[in-house]
């Protein structure tokens, strides 16, 4: 309320210039700690995905991108031949704002992959919806907006907690963390300006994860899996990918 009336009085003419909200007092409130799921709870949700769920699981862990980010994402901003990906947010003072960050080995060969995939190569945007059950056929085509189900549904499926994608971004600052990355290196991932509040998301963090394995890396992949994310088509030969082991990210600075 106080945001909006402040607003009201930059944009409006001969509106009120004292705010009522400015001296309410806080209400008090309780903090209940995110639940992060554990690495190995991801992999297992990821395993059973498909297609493009697949691809954008990949690409929310090693981008720990938000939500609308991913959803806002255009060929334009994937660089392949810098390896690196433009996120877009609106999360700052100034506006909407960009960062490149780095593409993993891993997630650059997945989308590339993508790109002879996707149903919809006419379209700018990487990732659009491709549902075509009676409650997603009008906006087939279109990009998300939310994708509130998602996620729980396939957490459930594979029988795991539910988590969100708010969580995977907590999940990938936490696996650094865990391995001893120093904050710089988390920061640049998160995309942070100021390396306190990257601190206090790590105070958050820990004290409340399961233990984890190596950073973004798996042991084995999955039986019978010869691509680099499960979706082998004639029109990509699995021969000319990269196994699919999971490397460690490849940090860049933002510029």
């Amino acid at each position: 309320m106080i945001a909006a009336w402040n607003w009201a009085k930059r944009y409006l003419p001969r509106w009120p210039k004292e705010n009522p909200f400015a001296n309410t007092e806080k209400q008090s409130s309780e903090e209940h700690p995110r639940y992060i799921p554990p690495v190995e709870d991801f992999w297992t949700v990821f395993d059973l995905a498909t297609g493009q769920d697949k691809i954008m699981l990949l690409a929310y862990l090693h981008t720990a991108a938000r939500r609308t980010e991913l959803f806002e994402l255009t060929w334009d901003d994937v660089d392949f031949a810098g390896h690196r990906i433009r996120l877009w947010t609106r999360k700052r003072k100034g506006g909407r704002e960009f960062d490149w960050v780095t593409m993993t080995n891993e997630l650059e060969a997945a989308l590339k992959q993508w790109r002879h995939l996707t149903p919809f190569p006419q379209s700018e945007r990487v990732f659009l919806c491709a549902d075509q059950n009676p409650f997603c056929r009008e906006a087939y085509g279109k990009p998300f907006r939310y994708r509130q189900h998602w996620l729980p549904r396939l957490c459930e499926k594979a029988g795991v907690p539910r988590f969100g994608i708010h969580a995977i971004r907590h999940l990938s600052a936490s696996i650094l963390d865990d391995q001893g990355y120093p904050i710089a290196t988390i920061q640049t991932l998160l995309r942070h300006k100021n390396a306190n509040t990257t601190s206090r998301y790590l105070h958050k963090l820990r004290g409340m994860r399961t233990a984890l394995d190596q950073a973004f890396t798996r042991q084995e992949p999955p039986s019978g899996s010869d691509d680099v994310v499960g979706l082998a088509s004639p029109a990509v030969p699995t021969g000319a990918l990269p196994t699919a082991k999971r490397p460690k990210l490849r940090l860049i600075k933002s510029s």
